[in-house]
């Protein structure tokens, strides 16, 4: 039927549309018009400078980057607004998600909105690692990476009802042979990453974007505590497949050894994937095989590979998948804790996982099994060095755009991230 979509269930953000617009030095006739998603990103994006020991004052003028995710554009398609105002054109421009945070905090690098679907957070951090502070890049200081999804309109409900996209009781069954779509989810996130110059006696020896220094690896150059390493990040693209939209399994393939070859990793060194996971019937086969084909020979009896999906938790961000998969994946790492799928009772029987592929999809909290073995220094093997958890996360887009980020979470770093040095900001009009 014409107009009409099939769920009217998603994972909504409360209060999504408040915001404090005299702390920015907003005023209310501009605020009124700016896309929600602007607001939110700047929110999270000063929290995310907190957190990394950055305050309005040490910003201001720095060569710093700011690469944003965001694909929905549903605040230009309703009528809340003042169309012919000043500030329309800012206020429902994707530029701006970006641009406006380095205007705020007064960031002199790089800045851009990156859409390439649901890939687009994972795409903006890929680019930020190559462009700005990998080897060949401009050489900025640091880089806020972040992705943010609200939804506005039923339009896009209804595209994708049509499209059959979307699950009929809004639920990611996420490997499950129920699996008949994904559930959309509102969502933000942001983080900091700068660069390291790892000291010689830690790890390989190699510049990897991070946030921390080279006297003490575990802090960052503002003292704050280490929260982990990307050590690899690629982006590819399916080609010519089966459609536009149908996901490529050799692509897929493809993004995951580029990421684990720059970082220097055996797919052996991985300990966890957050997998895209959307929960539909022809993706989750298609990715199961791809992470299949890269990782089963590198297994062992004692050390399985751990799969996750955080959309059967929060749903699918779209724009902000990316970030929030990363996120999960740290806190993962951190915690040598795999949270459990949810809705996952029977494995699709399409995945063809074969019998000798040790992985384990939990569905329950479950220790990393590397941490649970206890593995010690006289059973690694000599060629090996001491690591931390690694682990890696995919977000494909509907267009083809695929990325795949590798992290690290070095041994002993989850000490260093709880304490008095991690409270959320305070929000004093005083200080804008």
């Amino acid at each position: 039927a014409k107009g009409k979509c099939y769920t009217r269930k998603a994972a909504f953000m409360e209060a999504a549309d408040m915001f404090d617009n005299a702390f920015f030095n907003i005023g209310p006739a501009e605020v009124n018009c700016m896309d929600p998603q602007q607001r939110l990103m700047l929110e999270v994006g000063y929290e995310a400078f907190h957190s990394a020991g950055l305050s309005r004052e040490k910003l201001i003028g720095q060569d710093l980057a700011v690469f944003i995710g965001c694909c929905n554009q549903d605040w230009n398609f309703i009528d809340l607004s003042d169309k012919s105002s000043s500030y329309a054109g800012t206020g429902g421009a994707s530029s701006i998600v970006s641009n406006r945070l380095s205007y705020v905090f007064g960031l002199k690098g790089p800045s851009m909105t990156i859409d390439t679907a649901c890939s687009s957070s994972l795409v903006a951090l890929d680019a930020g690692v190559q462009h700005v502070l990998g080897p060949h890049g401009r050489g900025a200081t640091g880089l806020l990476v972040g992705g943010v999804n609200l939804m506005l309109s039923p339009h896009l409900f209804i595209a994708f009802s049509k499209a059959r996209m979307l699950s009929m009781d809004a639920r990611c069954k996420t490997f499950d042979k129920e699996a008949d779509g994904y559930a959309r989810g509102e969502g933000c996130g942001a983080m900091v990453i700068e660069t390291h110059q790892q000291s010689a006696d830690s790890y390989d020896k190699h510049d990897h974007p991070a946030a921390a220094t080279k006297t003490n690896p575990l802090q960052s150059r503002q003292g704050r505590p280490v929260l982990g390493y990307i050590r690899g990040s690629a982006v590819n693209h399916d080609g010519r497949s089966a459609s536009l939209t149908a996901p490529n399994g050799p692509s897929q393939q493809e993004v995951i050894r580029a990421a684990l070859q720059m970082g220097g990793l055996r797919p052996s060194d991985v300990d966890y994937i957050e997998a895209h996971g959307t929960g539909t019937s022809l993706g989750d086969p298609i990715e199961m095989g791809a992470i299949m084909a890269v990782f089963k020979h590198a297994r062992t009896n004692h050390l399985p590979l751990v799969v996750g999906a955080l959309k059967t938790n929060i749903g699918h961000l779209e724009g902000a998948a990316g970030i929030a998969g990363l996120l999960k994946l740290l806190l993962t790492l951190q915690h040598a804790e795999a949270p459990p799928n949810l809705h996952l009772k029977t494995l699709n029987p399409f995945m063809e996982v074969d019998h000798d592929f040790n992985v384990i999809f939990p569905v329950d909290r479950m220790k990393l099994p590397r941490a649970s073995h206890q593995h010690t220094d006289a059973a690694r093997p000599r060629h090996k060095p001491r690591r931390g958890f690694v682990g890696g996360v995919s977000s494909f887009g509907f267009g083809g755009a695929n990325a795949h980020i590798v992290m690290e979470v070095p041994e002993g770093i989850s000490d260093n991230t709880h304490g008095p040095d991690r409270q959320q900001p305070v929000w004093d009009h005083s200080t804008a």
